[in-house]
């Protein structure tokens, strides 16, 4: 009978190793096993629930499953910072969710016996991983000092679990206060009454005003005490002080944003315009509509954000001039998302726009894009146009494609299969720059006859030969008639061959120059 257990107890191990909650569907005596209990907890620290009542309050089982907790939690937050990062990778995410499992979850502190959360060590330390443990810690425990301002200083709002001894410590309330605003909600009447306490509170944490009492609230230097420490704090004033200038400047001043928030007399503040837009573009939408005129209003909101161009008047979205000086002074060239449809007509005004911007051909309608003028400006401004194109996002790729590389042969380097692969693309490419070699396909650098077209187009395109080219007599005479300088990539098979001394010989001036131009640098050949 004793094997028998012990061989059973094997294949329970085994079971929740590699799933520690499958222990819920053991035998009570394996869930009241010490060891498999642990197991199960490394597993997942979520086993602790289904372990026996006896385990649950073994320190040692505690400590270890909420370290377990611990290290889960820090795994999440990574995974949530994966996931913002591939925020347009469904398939990533949904990795991520399925070996992490991203569920929010109350904590473990809450599933242990009442007797446990009255201990000292567990209650230090399950705050100390995780902070929202310490409403579940018994009351006792909720009054220790060390413990509250443990949890509080990484979330104020746990002031509210907090006992009524340490809700009317000035000290605690103040680090409540600092990591969370809507602690002031929380503190003792005897502190939320007291009108120095309630400076020092929106002095270190400006929005803690919202939980201010009206009296205080409508206070011009609480107001501007907590507006110069958070200019946000300006949404929770009253009208009358929302219409002072110097608290309207120091919200707009810490954020544009907060334009939204000041009275409408100040709205029509050009000073206080500027400077929100400046900050935050967007801001033009809360100021008044007879500044989506101002030109230099708008110029000064695009630069901050292009999409505040939306909200600029019709007579500046056709305003052909405005246009292009935005475009010249940098603004991003996504700006033409907003103007007048009518001005894509004019084939003039797009072909300056594209002449002068080099990421402005992609923000065009679909149809300029394959009109061909526009193409070729485009091309001439920027031959790496084809890094942002790709086959599937334009009808004419490979016109595009034998445009650009007829401008610039080292564009093929980022031109896709199968494309790549195209000889008639790959001898355009190394006819205007025989360096263009070296992006082909391995099937094209050992091509005799592409081989020859790039070297006679730049002898120097030698190096990005096959090997078998290297060693191949006219490729290496071609070469070298185009410059003596392939000669330091000639095969070792020929490079005593009586060809291509002649050859060197015949170029003989260009080998000297070359030798003394080395030589003074010092440099080996």
């Amino acid at each position: 009978m004793k094997n028998y257990l012990n061989q059973e107890r094997l294949q329970v191990a085994e079971k929740i190793s590699a799933d520690g909650l499958m222990i819920e569907f053991q035998k009570d005596i394996y869930r009241d096993d010490f060891d498999l209990a642990i197991i199960a907890i490394e597993n997942n620290y979520k086993a602790f629930e289904f372990i026996s009542d006896r385990l649950k309050e073994d320190k040692d089982v505690v400590l270890k499953a909420l370290r377990t907790e611990y290290i889960h939690t820090l795994v999440n937050k990574n995974a949530k910072i994966a996931i913002d990062t591939n925020r347009n990778d469904e398939e990533i995410i949904r990795e991520i969710m399925e070996e992490t499992r991203l569920a929010i979850t109350t904590p473990l502190i809450s599933k242990v016996p009442p007797g446990v959360l009255d201990d000292e060590i567990i209650g230090e330390i399950a705050v100390g991983y995780r902070s929202d443990s310490f409403r579940y810690l018994s009351q006792r425990l909720r009054g220790i000092k060390t413990i509250a301002h443990k949890a509080i200083i990484a979330n104020g709002s746990l002031l509210e679990y907090a006992s009524d001894i340490l809700k009317r410590d000035k000290w605690m309330a103040l680090a409540a206060i600092k990591n969370e605003g809507e602690a002031l909600s929380f503190v003792a009447p005897c502190l939320s009454r007291d009108e120095d306490f309630i400076r020092e509170a929106v002095n270190i944490n400006g929005l803690s005003i919202k939980y201010v009492n009206e009296k205080f609230r409508n206070e011009y230097s609480i107001a501007f005490d907590a507006v110069n420490n958070c200019g946000s704090a300006i949404e929770y004033l009253n009208d009358e002080l929302k219409n002072d200038f110097e608290i309207a400047r120091l919200a707009v001043g810490y954020i544009g944003f907060n334009l939204k928030f000041v009275s409408q007399r100040l709205k029509f503040n050009r000073d206080l315009v500027m400077l929100a837009v400046k900050s935050f573009g967007l801001a033009i939408q809360y100021a008044s509509s007879r500044f989506r005129s101002d030109k230099e209003i708008i110029l000064t909101a695009i630069i901050s954000d292009f999409n505040a161009f939306k909200f600029a008047s019709k007579n500046i979205k056709r305003d052909r001039d405005f246009i292009l000086m935005a475009i010249i002074q940098k603004v991003n060239s996504k700006i033409v998302r907003y103007i007048d449809v009518e001005l894509w007509k004019d084939l003039q005004f797009v072909l300056k726009l594209v002449s002068i911007n080099k990421s402005m051909y992609f923000n065009l309608p679909n149809a300029l894009q394959n009109d061909s003028r526009i193409l070729q400006a485009a091309i001439a401004n920027n031959t790496n146009i084809l890094q942002e194109l790709r086959p599937e996002n334009s009808n004419d790729y490979e016109v595009i494609v034998r445009k650009t590389l007829s401008f610039d042969g080292l564009a093929i380097r980022f031109i896709e299969e199968p494309y790549r692969s195209d000889k008639e693309l790959v001898e355009i490419a190394i006819g205007n720059n025989g360096m263009a070699l070296e992006y082909v396909t391995e099937k094209y650098r050992k091509n005799l006859e592409i081989v020859l077209k790039a070297v006679a187009n730049n002898g120097q395109a030698l190096q990005f030969a096959h090997n078998t080219m290297k060693n191949n007599i006219d490729v290496a005479l071609i070469a070298i008639r185009n410059t003596v300088l392939s000669l330091k990539w000639i095969g070792d098979e020929i490079r005593n061959k009586p060809q291509i001394k002649s050859a060197i010989t015949d170029n003989a001036l260009e080998w000297f120059r070359h030798i003394n131009k080395t030589n003074n640098k010092g440099e080996d050949f």
